[in-house]
């Protein structure tokens, strides 16, 4: 996979993430499995 289609894949990761946050109510925030991954 080149640099052009993994930029093409994240602007559309981002999208879809952008819509279900606007479509899912608001949650309690849980740690962030970021946080779990250190």
């Amino acid at each position: 996979m080149n640099d052009q289609q993994s930029e093409e894949m994240v602007k559309q990761l981002r999208r879809i993430a952008d819509a279900l946050e606007r479509l899912s109510p608001p949650q309690p925030k849980e740690p962030a499995p970021k946080d779990l991954q250190k």
